[in-house]
């Protein structure tokens, strides 16, 4: 019992150690936001002004995919090294079996799956002048990845067959070729000519939604493969 008692009032003060750390933290953050001197330079009046050089309608879709391209690679890039951790992880536990019975019928899978398809190709095309990009399209694909593995249409694999690994770096595998492909014409690294800009962007957002699908499907079932049953 003295042991127990003893215990008690450290586990507290680390508590209250904690919670005092963070107020100090939020203090500041907040001190920092609230005394911000003004910008030199408005950015969102230099966002809007460039729209007509960035090959589309929307600032969301100029910012992740023209003025801030070099982040969204780098983000595919650690979106890559996720998926070969959870492959380290897949080989170093054993993996469980499931028992499974398909309720679903055929018609209502590719019912779904039809409906799904028909949207997600309009938020890549609506990408163009208004919120919609690769996150909101791999994201929506991924949940019907997700309804398919609950439904056991899905079933994890130990290995994934090469179309699944082209997928999983077709993001980072077109978003580099084309930033170097530009530079051969004498533009900048990711500076896209502006004769198809457009198009190139486009071809960006849709491999950057299959890598961005695949890779929250390998976090859901953490495995490296899936299979259809």
């Amino acid at each position: 019992m003295s042991v127990t008692t003893k215990k008690i009032p450290l586990a507290a003060l680390k508590i209250i150690l904690i919670i005092l750390l963070l107020s100090v933290l939020e203090l500041g953050l907040a001190i920092a936001v609230l005394f911000m001197p003004n910008p030199i330079i408005d950015i969102t009046e230099l966002v809007h002004n460039n729209l007509p050089n960035a090959a589309v309608l929307h600032p969301l879709s100029a910012i992740l995919f023209n003025y801030r391209a070099y982040d969204i690679l780098l983000g595919i890039v650690i979106l890559l090294l996720a998926i070969f951790g959870i492959r380290t992880i897949y080989y170093t536990t054993a993996p469980l079996s499931e028992t499974y019975s398909n309720s679903h019928s055929q018609f209502l899978r590719y019912l779904i799956l039809s409906i799904i398809m028909l949207t997600g190709g309009y938020v890549l095309w609506a990408g163009i002048f208004m919120p919609g990009s690769a996150f909101h399209l791999g994201a929506l694909f991924a949940s019907i990845g997700l309804w398919l593995r609950l439904s056991h249409f899905i079933q994890p694999q130990p290995m994934a067959n090469f179309l699944l690994r082209f997928i999983y770096s077709s993001g980072l595998l077109i978003f580099t070729t084309i930033a170097l492909a530009v530079m051969v014409e004498g533009h900048n690294l990711l500076q896209y000519p502006q004769t198809n800009a457009h198009e190139l962007i486009l071809l960006i957002e849709a491999c950057l939604a299959l890598s961005l699908w695949s890779a929250l499907m390998v976090f859901f079932m953490a495995s490296p493969g899936i299979s259809l049953k």
